[in-house]
């Protein structure tokens, strides 16, 4: 990575900060457990007009990475390193016995490498956010003590959208949010995580623009993560949409994306999850209540485009946009998990009789406050497409993250770049665009530069059109397969008996990307997996 020279605070800030727009704005938008099928630029049906024009104007990245779940992207993203080093190297609520205490595995963002934020901070930069954390609980890991001048922060991984800020753990029944490193004890009646999310950094943008400093602010949206919720004059946006259910949607996603060329011609899509049953098959009150859920979602994330477009037309307004590089990615792939069912068996049948009687998820009562439920993996598997599984496992479901960047010098008018990219790839680009030399560092990984991943005793890695998987569970041994993602970015083809000369090479690489980044499997098991 570039090393940046601290500016004094009282220094004068030098010419290259910004003031004669070489050096630009820089607004990074990440959405919470976003499929990598949903938007319009990327094959769905949903409304995003705004993502989609964005899209369009610069350039999509169909083959970029992230972690398996939240805070370990957030880790890289915040840090440029694999986030077994930065302190994520398994998610703090899952760490395993063997794990605890060890460098990497400390719960929390840790000081191996200078956050994002004060990288730029330090070079001349205001630095914002508004959205999720999860990087650690605790203030001496908040946001403030990251290099943020200011913030409005949900810290934890997930809480109500709304007012009431309730929370998912009967020991801690309301989430810990911060203002500008102080925690917040209530919140406006009117509020809503997206909108005021975003009213926060357009206060904050419009505050501090008067001394010609360019801005890097993080928008850290906390949709369409659970629970689904949505304000009541969003929440029957989408009645009767998909009442046709979730196998034909699947099929219409997957004949966009060809005819869009996020995906080539001849690509299958995984086949249904073995967990998910026919959509016919289904009763009609179980397809009430399963398309109403899709409903919810799709309102979500329409809603989402529709505050990132306010925050838009507000850089637009002031003139500032076109010197603001505009980033967009997801966190992760779609949350297939039941909210009811994680809480019993995650936190006991004490916990699952807490939030029976917390929450009402009665269907007249979904997407309002005071409900919390989640889609499942019946709509996860369509914005998945064409991958299989889902969040928090290393298949491509998992993994692969929409991506795309709009701005100055970025042009390219919407092409779809085939690239292999991972989040810490975007990291270095976003530092060397700061310090003024362009996006030259997403050209992509050739096949000396490997991407290795590891998440809940899973193992990957891609080498070019290589991929080595292992998705252990609790009743098979540990095997790796072998897949072509090339021709078979779904995973259906397990070559690896053909190959064993290619798996004992990628193996090798394996080791090595685990032996630099110090990583530790853990003993046992220690999450349930949406696959099984």
């Amino acid at each position: 990575m570039l090393g940046l020279a601290p500016v004094d605070g009282d220094a004068e800030v030098p010419e290259a900060a910004g003031v004669q727009g070489d050096r630009p704005n820089i607004l990074l938008i990440v959405a919470d457990d976003l499929g990598y099928s949903d938007l319009g630029a990327w094959g769905g049906e949903i409304n995003t007009p705004v993502l989609d024009k964005l899209a369009n104007e610069g350039v999509r990245y169909s083959n970029f990475h992230v972690a398996a779940t939240c805070s370990p992207t957030r880790a890289m993203l915040m840090t440029g390193i694999d986030h077994h080093r930065a302190g994520l190297g398994n998610m703090a609520v899952w760490m395993a016995p063997n794990q605890k205490g060890k460098p990497g595995y400390e719960g929390h963002l840790n000081n191996v490498a200078p956050a994002l934020p004060e990288r730029l901070q330090a070079s001349g930069y205001h630095t914002y956010m508004a959205g999720k954390w999860h990087l650690g609980h605790e203030p001496g890991h908040w946001p403030a003590a990251h290099g943020f001048d200011r913030d409005l922060s949900l810290i934890g991984g997930a809480g109500s959208h709304f007012s009431d800020m309730s929370n998912l753990v009967p020991q801690r029944p309301k989430v810990t949010m911060t203002r500008n490193g102080e925690r917040v004890k209530t919140l406006p009646e009117d509020y809503f995580s997206s909108k005021n999310f975003t009213d926060f950094l357009i206060n904050e943008i419009e505050m501090g623009k008067t001394d010609g400093r360019p801005f890097f602010a993080y928008l850290s949206l906390q949709v369409p993560h659970v629970p689904l919720q949505l304000p009541d004059d969003w929440i029957d946006r989408y009645a009767g949409r998909y009442s046709d259910g979730y196998d034909q949607l699947r099929s219409q996603r997957l004949a966009r994306q060809k005819a869009i060329g996020i995906v080539a011609d001849d690509v299958s899509a995984a086949p249904r999850n073995a967990m998910v049953p026919v959509w016919d098959s289904l009763t009609p009150d179980e397809r009430r209540h399963s398309a109403r859920k899709m409903e919810i979602y799709a309102g979500i994330v329409e809603n989402m485009d529709y505050h990132i477009g306010r925050m838009l037309d507000y850089l637009r307004q002031t003139g500032a946009l076109e010197n603001t590089l505009v980033i967009f990615m997801s966190d992760n792939g779609a949350a297939a998990e039941d909210t009811a069912k994680f809480v019993g068996d995650v936190l006991g049948p004490d916990a699952r009789v807490w939030f029976d009687n917390t929450f009402d998820n009665h269907y007249e009562n979904y997407g309002r406050q005071g409900s919390w439920i989640g889609y499942g993996p019946a709509w996860a598997q369509v914005s998945s497409v064409p991958f299989r599984l889902f969040k928090a496992t290393l298949a491509e479901g998992g993994v692969r993250s929409p991506l795309f960047i709009s701005g100055p010098g970025v042009g390219r008018d919407g092409q779809i770049d085939t690239a292999l990219l991972h989040v810490t790839d975007l990291v270095q680009a976003i530092i060397e665009t700061a310090h003024g030399q362009g996006l030259a560092a997403l050209q992509g990984r050739g096949e000396a530069q490997a991407l290795g991943m590891e998440l809940f005793g899973q193992r990957a890695l891609i080498s070019g059109q290589w991929k080595l998987l292992d998705l252990p569970d609790n009743n098979k041994k540990r095997k790796w397969s072998l897949y072509d993602l090339a021709a078979d970015p779904a995973e259906q083809h397990d070559l690896a008996a053909d190959r064993q000369s290619l798996v004992r090479q990628l193996q090798e690489q394996w080791e090595q990307y685990s032996s630099e980044n110090k990583v530790i499997l853990p003993a046992g098991r220690t999450q349930p997996r949406p696959y099984e």
